[in-house]
C-alpha cells in the first residue's frame, strides 16, 4: 500500500531544499513533455491495463484540445491532470503532484519504499502512544504501517500484552506495507501461519503476505479487541481494519475509511512532477475482494471523535460480561456507564462563532522547508478546515491561543497557528510519530 502516514505523512520526505512552486512556470514544451510521461506510465502500469490506456488516452485528448495551454503554474498543471485521470478512473491511490523533492526518489510498484533512515516512523514504526485504560484496556495509537517496524510492534506489545481487551487507534492512519499489517495480524492471532492479502501486480505477478508464528509473545485471537478508523485511515491503515473485520477478529468502530486498496509506487514524470500509479490489485483470502473505492465500513459506526470513548465503553461491557468476580464486574459496569455519559456530553461540535483573528488564519501554507505538500486552512460552517494535499480535511478545534486540535483523529494531532517574517503567519502541524513540518503562509 501508499506509504503514507496520517495527515503530515509528507514530513518523512524532507530530504531537499525549499522549492516555491509559485516562482515556476511551464512553457508547452514541458507540458508536453509531462502529460505525455503520465500517459506512458498510465498505460504501461496501472494494475488494469484497460483502464490504464483509458485514462492515457483521456490525457492525451486533453493535451491536443489545448486544455493545458493556459496553464503556467506547476501546481496547477499537475491539479489538471490528476483530475483529468481520475474522471476516468476513481481510484484514490492514483495521483498526481509536483514537488521536486520527493520525485527524485520513487518507491518500487507495490513494494514502497520506506522512510529515509533515521526518521522518527523508521525509529518509532509510527506507533505514537501506548496507554492502560482503566478497566486494563490497553490502547495503541498506530499512525502508520511503515517498512521495518517489527521491533517497535514487538515493544508495543509487551508493553500491553498484559492487558485484558485491545484498543488500536488507526483513525490517523494513511498507509504503509502490507508485510507491516501481516506482522500486526500474527499478533492479533496465534498457531501456524497464513495468507493476510494477496496482490495481483502488472509487473510482478502475484505476491502475498503471511502471518508468523509468535508463540508466547503473542496478545492472542481470544481478548476483545476494538479498531478505530476514520476517513483519513486509507490504504495500509485500511488494510489492517479490513483484515480484523474479514477474519472476524474484531471490531471495526468510527467512521467509513477512505478506499484505497490498489498498491503501487511513485513514478518521476521529469522537472519535478511525479504520480503515485497504483500497480496491483489486492484480493482478500477470505472475501475474495477489498476495499477499494468503498472504504472499510465499521460495524459501529460512530462519529470519529466519539470513537475511543464507544471503544472503551464496548471493552468495559464484553469484559464485565465474562469476568467471574462479581465487585469487578460492577465496576467495569459503572466504568461503562460512566463512558456513555461522557459520550453523551461531548457529542455536540462547538458553535461559537469564529473570531476576526481565526478568520484570517485562512490561506494557503506551503513548507519553509524541504519537499511536501500544501496546506490549505478553509472556513467550512462556522469552523476551520486545515487540508494537507489532496487528503481529507480536519475540522479545526481552539485548545489555546493559536492551538487546535484535528477533530476526529488521535489527540496528538495538534496544529498551531505562530507569527512569522513580515508578518506572515507559520503553521507546525505536529504528530508523536512523525517529524513536525514547518509551513509558511502564502498570500497572493
Amino acid at each position: 500500500m501508499k506509504r503514507t502516514t496520517g495527515l503530515i505523512a509528507f514530513a518523512a520526505f524532507l530530504l531537499t531544499a525549499s522549492v516555491d512552486a509559485s516562482t515556476e512556470s511551464l512553457d508547452a514544451a514541458a507540458r508536453t513533455e509531462i502529460a505525455e510521461a503520465l500517459a506512458q506510465k498510465l498505460a504501461s502500469s496501472y494494475a488494469v491495463a484497460d483502464a490504464g490506456e483509458k485514462m492515457a488516452q483521456a490525457v492525451r485528448s486533453k493535451l491536443a484540445a489545448g486544455a493545458y495551454d493556459r496553464i503556467d503554474s506547476p501546481e496547477e498543471f499537475a491539479r489538471a491532470l490528476h483530475a483529468d485521470a481520475r474522471a476516468v478512473v476513481d481510484d484514490r491511490h492514483l495521483r498526481v503532484f509536483f514537488d521536486p523533492g520527493r520525485a527524485t526518489s520513487p518507491a518500487t510498484p507495490a513494494q514502497p519504499a520506506g522512510p529515509p533512515p533515521g526518521m522518527p516512523e523508521a525509529r518509532h514504526g509510527a506507533i505514537g502512544r501506548l496507554q492502560v485504560l482503566p478497566g486494563n484496556v490497553g490502547y495503541m495509537e498506530v499512525s502508520g504501517v511503515p517498512p521495518g517496524a517489527t521491533a517497535a510492534i514487538d515493544a508495543a506489545f509487551a508493553y500491553l500484552r498484559n492487558t485484558d481487551a485491545l484498543i488500536v487507534d488507526l483513525r490517523g492512519n494513511g498507509g504503509g506495507a502490507p508485510q507491516t499489517v501481516a506482522y500486526y495480524m500474527s499478533y492479533l492471532s496465534e498457531g501456524a501461519p497464513y495468507t493476510v492479502i494477496r496482490v495481483h501486480d502488472r509487473q510482478r505477478g502475484v505476491f502475498e503476505t503471511k502471518t508468523t508464528d509468535l508463540g508466547d509473545r503473542a496478545y492472542g485471537a481470544k481478548k476483545p479487541l476494538y479498531v478505530l478508523t476514520s476517513k483519513v485511515t486509507f490504504s495500509g491503515g485500511e488494510e489492517f481494519a479490513y483484515d480484523v473485520q474479514a477474519f472476524k477478529r474484531g471490531v471495526i468502530v468510527g467512521e467509513t475509511s477512505g478506499g484505497g486498496a490498489n498498491p503501487g509506487g511513485l513514478q518521476p514524470l521529469g522537472r519535478g512532477f511525479a504520480a503515485f500509479v497504483p500497480s496491483g490489485l489486492v484480493k482478500h483470502p477470505v472475501t475474495g475482494g477489498n476495499w477499494e473505492g468503498v472504504g472499510v465500513k465499521p460495524d459501529v459506526a460512530v462519529d470519529p471523535d466519539l470513537a475511543l470513548l464507544e471503544a472503551h465503553r464496548l471493552a468495559a461491557e464484553s469484559l464485565a460480561a465474562t469476568i467471574s468476580d462479581a465487585g469487578e464486574a460492577e465496576m467495569l459496569r459503572a466504568l461503562a456507564a460512566s463512558l456513555a455519559e461522557r459520550r453523551k456530553s461531548t457529542n455536540a461540535a462547538s458553535t461559537t462563532a469564529l473570531t476576526k483573528a481565526q478568520k484570517q488564519l485562512v490561506g494557503r501554507y506551503t513548507p519553509v522547508a524541504g519537499s511536501g505538500p500544501t496546506f490549505q486552512v478553509t472556513e467550512k460552517e462556522g469552523h476551520l478546515m486545515l487540508q494537507p494535499g489532496m487528503r481529507p480535511p480536519s475540522r479545526l478545534e481552539l485548545v489555546s491561543a493559536g492551538t487546535y486540535r484535528m477533530v476526529g483523529l488521535p489527540d496528538d494531532f495538534i496544529a498551531t497557528f505562530i507569527s512569522g517574517p513580515a508578518d506572515k503567519r507559520r503553521l507546525l502541524v505536529q504528530q508523536s510519530t512523525a517529524l513536525p513540518p514547518l509551513l509558511l503562509e502564502q498570500r497572493p
